[in-house]
């Protein structure tokens, strides 16, 4: 259900026309249910979402959870920024550098843009490292302005 909530963001917006519709919001809530046949819990959290006019919240709800997983389980998320996806040998080695300087298993999140001019810019949390090309030609040119 949570990669279906991704692969489909008008999504969350549909959901969230539910609490003005509280017969749309059961049967959204079936089909989910028939559909991805969830845990009794998650059922469960399906039904109270529905019952209090929330259903719009599902993609948040599997969001924080998802990041909790993940910090139980020791892996950090770096949002990563490149002019295009690195191949597979480069990942792992981007990996590698990351979990030595996180101390955790990273999971990489990419956004593809050709603004930066080359290089990565990496955020770890509150930690952004801007190693691209455009942001090295203003320091440049910030350093030339200034002298």
């Amino acid at each position: 259900m949570a990669q279906w909530l991704e692969e489909t963001p008008d999504v969350t917006a549909f959901l969230t026309r539910t609490t003005r519709f509280p017969e749309l919001g059961k049967t959204i809530n079936r089909k989910l249910n028939e559909t991805f046949q969830p845990s009794p819990m998650v059922e469960n959290l399906l039904n109270m979402l529905v019952d209090r006019k929330r259903l719009g919240e599902l993609k948040d709800i599997v969001d924080t959870y998802r990041k909790a997983e993940k910090k139980r389980r020791g892996i950090s998320t770096a949002y990563v920024t490149s002019i295009r996806k690195l191949d597979e040998d480069e990942i792992e080695k981007l990996k590698a550098k990351l979990k030595r300087f996180t101390g955790n298993d990273v999971d990489i999140q990419w956004n593809i843009d050709p603004s930066i001019l080359g290089g990565l810019r990496i955020q770890l949390g509150d930690r952004i490292i801007d190693g691209s090309l455009r942001a090295q030609l203003n320091k440049l040119r910030q350093t030339l302005l200034n002298d």
